[in-house]
């Protein structure tokens, strides 16, 4: 039989799976990794900043007052509202909007700069160094930013500077200096300095980011090794759990077997005997199940798939269930299977992924409950569980829900691993070994399907297991309603 099977796991350090590829908790550890790196510097750099703008605000309205504008405190203004904005989000831990504001206050006080001395006024020949000042936003991407935005800024900034000079009107003083034959240089070399400045900024942040996630991978292999370490833990515990009830039980049996045989009560004796060989046959089945999980596996990736009607296949899996499973009270089979839907998938498999999931949504709601098994036809586009990959064919979509506890989303990523199982399970009077959904996996992997669970862990909404398979060629190409029912399930 199969478990439902999950383990209590922190949302930063519960690996999906022992691979290469990070999954999407581990990659919120990265990304959490990263925010506190520039929420570092940003508690060293935004303070400084804002205060150096504040001090200033004063003398820029003094400037104003006197020019009778409002260029200087305009652009002071901007510097203090995003250096504040900058501070308050990071101060809430905010860092992605701590660092545009940084970003954008940076930018802003000097793209106002020269647009007050270069649009404004005609362009002057000591104006034309101020464009410099656009190296400044460029290390600002590179130090909050990626690779990609250091070059989305360079060319910005590159683009602002040819455009301003270009296309601005200029004093007379910079017209003649454009007019030489040397002329050129004087945006020449702004706009040479920032694209260097931007290449070395570039391979800088490039080279960060390289040595930054090697960091995070060991950050990632460490958190695994925990785990690991965890589930070993936990493997102990539930092999403990599932074998000492067998194991006293059969040891019970024996010593009353002893004392019915010393008192010379044979047909009593023999009724004891009988019951210690049913409690021994079940420690067998438990510790054949856990020594052969490994062959199991293996035994998956030689599938015969062939072409046959999905429906029969689940309703034999259905008559299979055992009926003390799920307590004393009837409980009914929803089905929705379109009768000519076919698959191409090893059918023996199927059968046993059908009753492995319908015997954990048996186990693991009220009896009385009802259990709902549909199908349709999931077409390529939109095919993209599993890997994440798109699929070349049509898969088939079987999915099976129960109405009982549900599974805490961050539980879910450990859920198809051997040997692990909730918690609240293991105090249970739940029998099982954590081996049914790694088997299920296995074996829908071994046909070309894919298989997760959807659940809200919210009581009574329950869990749906849903699987995909091989849409075999014959099959109809939507499906249909024929093979929609309720079938009673005697518990």
């Amino acid at each position: 039989m199969a478990e439902q099977t999950s383990s209590s796991a922190s949302p930063t350090a519960a690996p999906e799976s022992l691979s290469t590829n990070p999954t999407a908790a581990e990659r919120a550890m990265l990304e959490q990794f990263d925010a506190g790196r520039r929420l570092a510097l940003l508690r060293i750099i935004v303070p400084a900043l804002f205060g150096i703008a504040l001090i200033g605000l004063p003398f820029a309205i003094q400037t104003d007052v006197a020019a009778q504008s409002l260029n200087s405190s305009t652009q002071d203004g901007i510097g203090v509202v995003f250096f504040a904005l900058a501070l308050l989000a990071t101060w809430k831990r905010r860092a992605n909007l701590a660092s545009l504001a940084f970003f954008l206050g940076i930018t802003g006080v000097i793209v106002l700069l020269l647009f007050n001395d270069a649009i404004q006024n005609p362009l002057d020949v000591i104006t034309l160094p101020e464009f410099s000042l656009l190296i400044l936003p460029i290390a600002v991407a590179g130090i909050f930013g990626g690779p990609r935005f250091v070059v989305l800024v360079t060319a910005a900034s590159s683009i602002f500077t040819f455009a301003t000079i270009f296309f601005t009107h200029h004093t007379p003083a910079l017209n003649a200096t454009l007019q030489q034959s040397n002329g050129p240089v004087v945006f020449t070399v702004p706009i040479s300095v920032q694209l260097a400045f931007g290449a070395l900024i570039f391979a800088a942040t490039w080279g960060f980011r390289r040595t930054q996630r090697e960091l995070g991978d060991i950050r990632v292999a460490y958190a695994r090794e925990k785990e690991l370490e965890r589930l070993k833990d936990q493997f102990i515990s539930s092999v403990n759990h599932e074998l000492r009830t067998p194991i006293m039980a059969l040891q019970g049996y024996i010593e009353i077997a002893q004392e019915l045989g010393e008192r010379g009560e044979s047909q009593r004796q023999q009724h004891m005997l009988e019951r210690s060989a049913g409690a021994a046959d079940h420690l067998a089945s438990l510790v054949k199940s856990v020594l052969s999980v490994r062959r199991i596996e293996a035994d998956a990736s030689t599938a015969n798939p062939t072409t046959f009607p999905l429906l029969p296949t689940i309703l034999a899996a259905t008559e299979l269930l055992d009926p003390r499973e799920a307590g004393e009270q009837e409980r009914e089979l929803h089905i929705n299977i379109p009768a000519e839907l076919a698959v191409f998938a090893d059918q023996d498999h199927v059968r046993q992924v059908a009753l492995n999931l319908l015997s954990n949504a048996s186990k693991y709601s009220p009896p009385g409950s009802p259990i709902e098994i549909s199908a349709r036809i999931q077409q390529p586009e939109t095919a993209r569980r599993g890997r994440g990959k798109t699929n070349a064919r049509p898969l088939v979509e079987v999915a099976v829900r129960d109405h009982g506890l549900g599974i805490p989303p961050e539980q879910i990523p450990l859920l198809f691993q051997r040997f692990v199982r909730l918690e609240r399970d293991l105090a249970s009077n739940v029998n099982g070994t954590g081996l049914g959904l790694a088997i299920c996996k296995s074996y829908i992997e071994a046909m070309g399907g894919s298989i997760w669970v959807e659940s809200n862990g919210v009581s009574g909404d329950g869990s749906t297991f849903i699987f995909t398979l091989p849409l075999a060629q014959t099959s109809p190409p939507a499906p249909l309603p024929q093979g929609e029912g309720s079938v009673p399930a005697h518990s």
